[in-house]
């Protein structure tokens, strides 16, 4: 094998507007560099470099064609190890002129220059999606796919990148590659609803392909229908996809699709998309039906369109939803794993969520300055943030509000504690276990408070009291925390006395 030279920092020169190449002697000299590059690579030891530069011929030649795309890719990492682990992301400083054909969308550049920056990390990301948005903005959707497998090979858990990918392989016809991707998915979220949808659809959407190629070659259906169907997208990667073969329609009168009620709502936002109504219902539906991801996805789509209080607040609510979900499949792995990455994940979701809780609730404050429910809100996520002064006043306000007065008088109560102020902490937790009493709803709070209470009164030396609390928070929760045997401690030592 040759000695690996360090590639040169290149000033980016694009010549000519990147097309398919179309007059014959272009395309038999790319095809000629192509050859030459492959019968390079077939031997156990050859240049890459000189492969390199032939392979980076074709693909700015011909950038639409993806045997040229999958052919540059994997020579540029051989000559990084085929592992994108050991190179940094970013591994140079992109040009300014890149910069500025990225921001303005001049995918000619693009395509032009990117291959150039590639020699320096082939798993690059953000070279490989600007030129994976280059040929989609063509509809060279091999050459997409293939960029874009590259990414996904340096963040193979990047949510937004595996749906990107699926979404180029279904077109092109490579199902379980795609399915791969949405299990991939799953995997990062297991909570979201989507993957498993989308992996159901697209097997039964593969197995329809797999009969429709089989009809078409007389053949049994089988595996080499999709392969086949696939292996002649990539050969012809600028072709047009063909389209799914039309159901036949029955004798008689037309068939009617009834639709489903998001199907109906779908197209009724289309029909009329400043319909806020319509967007706000539908992610309600999403919602009911455990789609948070969809729910977020589709008031998004609304706020482009409406500023209504309305779905401002519906996406505060979903956005809180999601935080929470990442935070319980965050923990669900750290119980799993046992690793110290994994805690520090759990740890920094916990505060991302709430930091955003806190700003949430402060936005809706300054809009409803009397709401009393709202004050108390904000005055919980100040206390979990540390702001425990700050906290104390909005804590306050949840004491006017019946359902809320019994966890008031508790968080309050905690934060008197933490200031040394005991006997009024102490009666915080009283009042506290009172409120909660009546209301089954509030049954955590009144074993909280109850253990608050008995812990304080016997550091204060309040033993009757201490006791009395130990033994109802024992009847109602035995397995609470230390509770029993705190109070089997106490019941000692008044025997020895």
């Amino acid at each position: 094998m040759s000695t690996k030279r360090q590639p040169e920092q290149k000033t980016l020169r694009p010549t000519a507007e990147p097309r398919m190449a179309e007059s014959t002697p272009s395309r038999q000299q790319l095809q000629q560099c192509y050859a030459q590059a492959m019968q390079l690579m077939q031997e156990p030891t050859y240049d890459f470099d000189q492969a390199h530069a032939l392979l980076a011929e074709c693909v700015v030649g011909d950038p639409g064609n993806a045997l040229y795309v999958d052919a540059f890719l994997r020579n540029l990492g051989h000559t990084h190890g085929d592992n994108p682990a050991r190179l940094p992301e970013p591994a140079q400083a992109v040009p300014a002129e890149w910069t500025r054909a990225v921001a303005d969308c001049d995918w000619a550049f693009a395509l032009r220059a990117g291959p150039a920056l590639l020699q320096h990390n082939p798993w690059d990301r953000h070279i490989l999606q600007v030129l994976a948005r280059a040929c989609e903005a063509r509809n060279w959707t091999a050459a997409t796919a293939r960029y874009l497998q590259n990414a996904v090979e340096a963040s193979p858990r990047d949510v937004a990148l595996n749906r990107q990918l699926a979404n180029a392989l279904v077109r092109v016809g490579r199902f379980d590659e795609a399915i791969a991707c949405w299990r991939r998915v799953e995997e990062t979220d297991p909570y979201d609803p989507e993957p498993p949808q989308m992996i159901s659809r697209l097997t039964l959407e593969k197995a329809r392909h797999i009969v429709h190629d089989a009809g078409d070659s007389g053949e049994e259906p089988g595996a080499s229908g999709t392969e086949g169907a696939a292996a002649r997208t990539e050969s012809h990667p600028a072709a047009p996809q063909a389209a799914a073969p039309k159901a036949k329609r029955p004798r008689g009168e037309p068939r009617q699709l009834k639709l489903t009620h998001r199907q109906e709502l779908e197209q009724a936002i289309i029909n009329t998309p400043a319909d806020e109504a319509a967007y706000l219902e539908l992610a309600e539906l999403h919602l009911a039906e455990h789609r948070s991801y969809d729910a977020q996805r589709t008031l998004l789509k609304a706020l482009e369109v409406s500023k209504d209080l309305r779905i401002i607040e519906k996406l505060e609510d979903v956005n809180m939803l999601r935080a929470a979900e990442h935070l319980q499949t965050a923990e669900q792995r750290s119980l799993q794993e046992r690793t110290p990455a994994a805690a520090e994940a759990v740890e920094r979701l916990r505060q991302e969520k709430q930091q955003l809780e806190f700003e949430i609730f402060r936005r809706r404050c300054e809009r409803y300055p009397q709401n009393k429910a709202l004050q108390f809100q904000l005055g919980l996520r100040l206390k979990q943030l540390g702001n425990y002064r700050q906290a104390l006043e909005p804590l306050q306000a949840g004491l006017e509000v019946p359902e809320h007065r019994a966890l008031a008088s508790l968080e309050i109560g905690e934060i008197l504690q933490r200031y040394k102020m005991l006997p009024r902490a102490l009666q915080c937790y009283r009042q506290a276990v009172q409120l909660a009493a009546p209301d089954p709803a509030q049954f955590e709070c009144r074993r909280r408070a109850l253990y608050r209470a008995a812990t304080l009164a016997e550091s204060m030396k309040i033993m009757d009291s201490s006791r009395q609390y130990w033994a109802e928070l024992v009847r109602i929760a035995p397995e609470y925390k230390d509770a029993r045997s705190r109070l089997d401690k106490l019941d000692g030592i008044g025997e020895d006395l």
